[in-house]
């Protein structure tokens, strides 16, 4: 509902906008579900035996290192 009324407020033309600011508030949300997954199950106080091997946590660790920092980029570059 809330995409309706910016719509039907700013009207067709702000559609490109409305996306392209929805999809970079969803990349900035990514990194804070990320890394508590990857704390988790990377611990085996709480996976016991289904958790993570290192091989996996250490994938994980870069590509969200990856995200974050090319979220921060992102954000910087907008800023200037």
């Amino acid at each position: 509902i809330p995409a309706v009324v910016i719509i039907i407020a700013l009207g067709d033309k702000s559609l490109g906008t409305l996306l392209i600011s929805s999809q970079v508030i969803l990349s900035m949300q990514l990194p804070l579900a990320i890394i508590p997954l990857i704390l988790f199950t990377s611990r085996k106080q709480i996976m016991h035996e289904a958790r993570n091997h290192i091989a996996v946590t250490i994938t994980a660790s870069v590509i969200g290192l990856l995200i974050l920092s090319g979220n921060c980029w992102l954000l910087l570059s907008l800023i200037t």
